[in-house]
């Protein structure tokens, strides 16, 4: 009777939230909504700390994805998928710290004659974006460089982690490209060239298909926005999308974050500075909806992109993030301008129609002073949190179709960081929230920095906890654009120590203790 109950208490634990793309789902908010384990009081009353890791064999810049109650060799894991910027994917024990379910190793020399002086901070440039997994047929993809160099784009068995199908990500599209600065064209056509393209976004799934983005890396040119397209049953191409084919820039990248996807299928993303704005064929510095088989829908551009385009304020510094049960967008860039956008209705050129949109400053002051604009971001409980590259978190609560612009709570000139700083957001139902938030505490772009990893409250964003309290919780060197990532009770934080941190109740504690029982348990 004893080994029935503990078995039953398996089952019911083991029925945690996925997490199986970047930003947690289509969505991207960086959410989650049904965390039980993790309360304020667990966090503040010596229950919490840091409860172990997994070693890697390279720097890790995505997220980590959890997938629950995976059947591998006929034992059920909840698996920590994780790649390399050594060409390597890992499905970890995400119960046990240091034990590895499988992997697939070094399957490819990574790239490592970068363009700029900006690849330091990356080392060999192999997997860089958080990967995507199709659950419900067991499959995993990732996207690597090569020493070629080229994208290729692979499907793994999550099972196993064996290689199933590859494709070399390639394809042209009309146009012709950044004239004199060594950009590749085919008669009337522009080609896609891998070596100045950096595929920094999270990987999409939809519409049975994965969709892939690409921006630049330090904007180096010459380069451009691409977005592709590929079927799950045989990775053929199945669309390609350029935001700058008859100039330059533009690129899709996102802080890391990965494309939206509503409830139709359609596919939002955000683009970056340069290369200009015609509403034709060229769309820097926007937010642009693309049908499942990416032609262009829809868009919004801000009527100030000339000037936030010539001082490198792009737009794509953020991802979309979509308010569930709603039609309505997020979009905040460097500028500090966000932007609550009518997804029926986008509006082109700001002014230039009678769509609906609010736009309003992030910071308190309305003007940018001395920091620099949003990178990355959370939406928890009808309120949005963005951070800035000078260590300030603004937090606004939204009302059912406009947002309150006087700020719920602020944290200014708090943390310095590099990124900026990483947030990720839970709760149970509407109670118990916290917001997660890594930063490091002085700024530099291009180098290797030491990360804390905090707890804050929500809606004063005042501290509960941080991970530099106790050396025994040390975070190590932040991931650059990779937030933690929260669910059944634990964060996983990717570091640049070629490592993942896992955080957590400890096993002093009765819930921990019993779940490190069950757990030796199952894996006799």
């Amino acid at each position: 009777m004893k080994r029935l109950f503990l078995v039953l208490c398996l089952v019911l634990l083991s029925k945690a939230a996925s997490i199986p793309t970047s930003n947690v789902d289509g969505n991207r908010n960086n959410s989650v909504s049904t965390e039980t384990q993790l309360t304020p009081t667990n966090v503040t009353t010596g229950k919490f700390g840091l409860f172990g890791g997994w070693a890697t064999d390279g720097h890790v810049f995505s997220q980590p994805l959890f997938v629950p109650a995976v059947t591998t060799s006929g034992v059920v894991h909840d698996l920590l998928i994780v790649v390399t910027m050594n060409n390597s994917v890992y499905a970890f024990d995400a119960n046990r710290p240091g034990a590895t379910v499988w992997s697939n190793l070094a399957f490819a020399s990574p790239y490592a004659s970068y363009p700029v002086a900006e690849g330091g901070l990356y080392g060999s440039l192999g997997c860089l974006s958080t990967p995507v997994v199709d659950v419900a047929n067991s499959k995993l993809y990732v996207v690597c460089d090569t020493s070629t160099p080229n994208w290729v784009i692979r499907q793994l068995d999550l099972t196993t982690g064996s290689t199933l199908l590859t494709a070399t990500i390639s394809g042209q599209v009309v146009g012709t490209g950044d004239v004199g600065q060594g950009d590749t064209t085919s008669g009337a056509n522009l080609l896609f060239y891998p070596r100045f393209e950096f595929q920094r976004a999270g990987l999409a799934l939809a519409n049975n298909k994965v969709y892939v983005a690409f921006g630049a890396l330090n904007d180096t040119r010459p380069w451009h926005g691409w977005v592709f397209a590929y079927n799950t049953s045989d990775l053929s191409q199945a669309g390609i999308w350029c935001s700058t084919p008859n100039g330059y820039g533009g690129g899709v990248w996102m802080s890391g974050g990965a494309p939206a996807v509503d409830g139709s299928g359609n596919i939002y993303v955000t683009t970056g500075n340069d290369g200009g704005y015609d509403g034709v064929t060229n769309f820097s510095d926007s937010t642009v909806k693309l049908s499942p088989t990416l032609s262009v829908l829809d868009w919004f551009t801000p009527s100030n992109n000339a000037a936030i385009d010539s001082v490198d304020a792009d737009v794509s510094a953020n991802r979309a993030m979509l308010i569930p049960s709603t039609n309505f967008a997020i979009v905040a860039g460097k500028d500090f301008n966000v932007y609550l956008i009518d997804t029926t209705c986008m509006g082109h050129l700001q002014g230039s129609s009678g769509c609906s949109l609010q736009t309003f400053k992030t910071n308190a002051m309305g003007t940018p002073g001395s920091e620099t604009g949003s990178y990355g971001g959370a939406f928890m409980n009808n309120v949005l949190y963005l951070p800035t590259s000078a260590g300030s978190i603004y937090a606004f609560t939204f009302g059912g179709s406009t947002f309150t612009t006087t700020p719920l709570a602020t944290q200014t000139n708090s943390y310095g960081n590099y990124g900026p700083a990483q947030m990720f957001g839970s709760i149970n139902g509407a109670s118990n929230g916290i917001l997660w938030v890594e930063t490091t505490a002085t700024t530099s772009h291009t180098a290797v920095q030491q990360g804390t990893l905090r707890a804050l409250n929500p809606t004063t964003l005042a501290e509960y906890w941080n991970s530099g309290t106790s050396g025994q919780d040390a975070l190590g060197n932040m991931t650059k654009f990779a937030a933690p990532v929260v669910t059944n009770g634990r964060i996983y934080v990717s570091t640049q120590d070629s490592k993942i941190q896992s955080y957590g109740l400890l096993p002093s504690s009765v819930s921990r203790g019993l779940i490190s029982l069950i757990g030796n348990i199952t894996q006799r």
